[in-house]
């Protein structure tokens, strides 16, 4: 019975060995690449796989194969039955989509551990062939494929020939639609209250705004989604409070859904005749911008 309950204890430990994984994943990325080189993006893939490789390795090498193998294959079901659960309930392809390299990642991660474990020559050919996608996506495709589901394009500009009216409503109750701002570049960040994302983000939009708020030719506005637990007031309140000057306008879900706005905080740009040329991040929306105001 203790040998049995020893047992049971060193594949739940085992098993939570991936979790740990994800979490030391995080940190590494953040602190070691992000602020002690400055090198930005996202390499969490091929530290992820690097870290399950490990783990996967100990489990097979120190615990017995029978041991490991359950202690490996139960994690790996576990991520794999939260995969599902994220598109079940939350009813979403694109997020679900998103996820996708990250389970693939773990899987070439805990297989690669498997695959040291048995030694021999084709231990490291297996390791360098397991590991390419997870390289490839840490040096950039990660980033990229991420804006790809989030936003619709892969950088931020698009090429859209059709002009999708809108219609939003100032603090005074004043309505701000597509004609009424027709001859200026447009520069609209959607976000909700408590979206954390955007309160993130907002700093640097106020920046935007000081930079460019006083050029007649453009116009920035935080274009706000409404929810149901928001009072009446709210949305203008909270930005006021944060002592934020930069406009805020009052959407609908409707104009939401007509731009094509799923993920929060989203940045459009509209040039001088309405229709959209950008889409994505505020980090990245200033040179096109910039492109803008240069007639580009």
């Amino acid at each position: 019975m203790k040998k049995i309950a020893i047992k049971v204890l060193f594949i739940i430990i085992i098993s939570l060995l991936p979790v740990l994984a994800i979490i030391c994943t995080e940190l590494i990325n953040e602190f070691a690449f992000k602020r002690a080189f400055g090198w930005e993006g996202s390499h969490s893939d091929f530290i992820l796989f690097l870290l399950l490789a490990l783990v996967s390795y100990l489990s097979f090498k120190y615990f017995s194969d029978r041991l490991g193998n359950v202690a490996t294959w139960i994690s790996l079901s576990f991520f794999i039955l939260l995969f599902i659960a994220f598109f079940y309930y939350q009813n979403t392809v694109k997020f679900t989509i998103k996820l996708a390299p990250f389970y693939l990642t773990m899987f070439l991660g805990l297989t690669a551990g498997y695959f040291l474990n048995r030694g021999g020559y084709n231990k490291v050919r297996s390791l360098l062939i397991l590991g390419v996608f997870p390289v490839v996506f840490s040096l950039g495709l990660s980033d990229l494929w991420t804006h790809r589901i989030e936003y619709g394009n892969w950088t931020g500009n698009v090429s859209n020939s059709e002009l999708i009216p809108f219609s939003f409503e100032d603090k005074e109750g004043n309505s701000v639609d597509h004609k009424s701002l027709q001859g200026k570049i447009v520069l609209l960040d959607f976000w909700f209250i408590n979206c954390g994302p955007c309160w993130v983000k907002f700093p640097k939009l106020q920046k935007m705004y000081e930079k460019y708020g006083n050029t007649d030719d453009i116009r920035i506005y935080a274009v706000n989604r409404p929810m149901k637990r928001d009072k009446p007031g709210d949305l203008f309140r909270t930005i006021e409070e944060k002592e934020y000057t930069f406009p805020v306008l009052k959407g609908t879900q409707e104009d939401m859904d007509a731009l094509g706005v799923y993920k929060y905080p989203t940045v459009m740009l509209l040039d001088r005749n309405g229709f959209i040329v950008f889409v994505g991040e505020i980090e990245d929306a200033e040179k096109k911008l910039e492109s803008l105001l240069g007639g580009e």
